[in-house]
């Protein structure tokens, strides 16, 4: 089926033409998408590595926390990410605590409105 509305007559430079257009746009894709199937791949590399060693301290947190390892079986390297760990933990959890203080503060303290208002009579009011 032609799609065309008018029909040619394809010649052999057109060929050439349409013949080097494909394979170099081809090339040209496999390069563009090897690029990017190996920044992905590298990315992804990052990032589950990352999540493999943040994994394994939580477990490890989780074990020590449960009593199950003694501190004695832990690796110097380990102890002090852990340690980092819990520093981080203990700065998310007072920053968390601080807000809600806040929060309720805000909650428990009596409304204020301006003098203005508060100096009204109610007899203005329904006049």
């Amino acid at each position: 089926m032609n799609k065309e509305l008018i029909s040619y007559q394809e010649t052999i430079f057109s060929k050439i033409k349409r013949i080097l257009n494909q394979v170099l746009l081809r090339k040209e894709d496999k390069m563009l998408a090897n690029k990017i199937t190996n920044q992905k791949t590298f990315l992804e590399d990052i990032i589950v590595k990352q999540n493999k060693e943040e994994n394994r301290l939580k477990k490890l947190k989780k074990l020590y926390d449960k009593g199950e390892l003694e501190e004695k079986y832990i690796t110097n390297e380990d102890i002090d990410k852990l340690i980092e760990m819990y520093d981080e933990e203990i700065e998310k959890l007072t920053v968390d605590t601080k807000r809600r203080k806040n929060n309720i503060q805000q909650m428990l303290k009596p409304e204020t409105t301006p003098l203005s208002i508060k100096n009204i009579d109610k007899k203005q009011i329904n006049s």
